[in-house]
Formats: structure tokens, sequence, C-alpha cells
């Protein structure tokens, strides 16, 4: 989903992600864009990335929220 900036979400497709849209994303879920991580619901602030299909590696990496 993206945050509108009236704050609503909308369901819509990778295709049409815009630069500067925010994202919302729940787990397991595929990206298909490049994206900055801003927050995460893991009260570690961290999320876990597979990047297999770009680079090969077969294991998750740690990204951890800006703390700012």
């Amino acid at each position: 989903s993206i945050v509108r900036s009236d704050g609503k979400k909308e369901r819509i497709e990778s295709e049409k992600l815009q630069v500067g849209q925010l994202i919302e994303l729940h787990k397991d879920e595929i990206i298909p864009a490049d994206i900055l991580f801003l927050k995460s619901s893991n009260e570690e602030g961290v999320c876990y990335v597979e990047t297999a299909q770009l680079d090969g590696l077969e294991f998750f990496k740690i990204k951890n929220q800006n703390k700012n």
C-alpha cells in the first residue's frame, strides 16, 4: 500500500510507484523497487531483507531504522 498525503492508504501496482511516495510493507512481501527503510514495527527497529535475486546471496541482511 502507499500512504497518500492525506494519510489514507491505497493499494497500487508497483509499476505506478513514484519517487517520494511512502509505502507500507508487511511480513514476507516482495519489494519490486529500491526503497529507503524508515521505520519498523519490530521493537528493535530492524527488518530482515533477502536480496538473492539481486546479488545471489541467500541470507537475510539486517537493516536498521533511522534513529532520528
